[in-house]
């Protein structure tokens, strides 16, 4: 509730989506996730070598 009126108050626009990969990302990298992980905006998801996905359609909704 609050933070749809501090984003209008503080003109605060939601990332694109292809940012918030690279935000959501470079937080994995921060906690110390260590496998590689390609970003594939097509289908909005990052994927691992191991074949591990991340689908981001929901934290982004959560996010913004």
């Amino acid at each position: 509730m609050f933070n749809g009126l501090f984003d209008t108050l503080l003109n605060r626009k939601p990332p694109v989506p292809d940012a918030f990969a690279r935000l959501f990302l470079e937080a994995l990298q921060a906690r110390g996730y260590t496998e590689p992980l390609t970003y594939r905006p097509d289908e909005f998801r990052l994927v691992g070598a191991s074949g591990r996905t991340i689908h981001l359609h929901n934290a982004y909704h959560a996010y913004t």
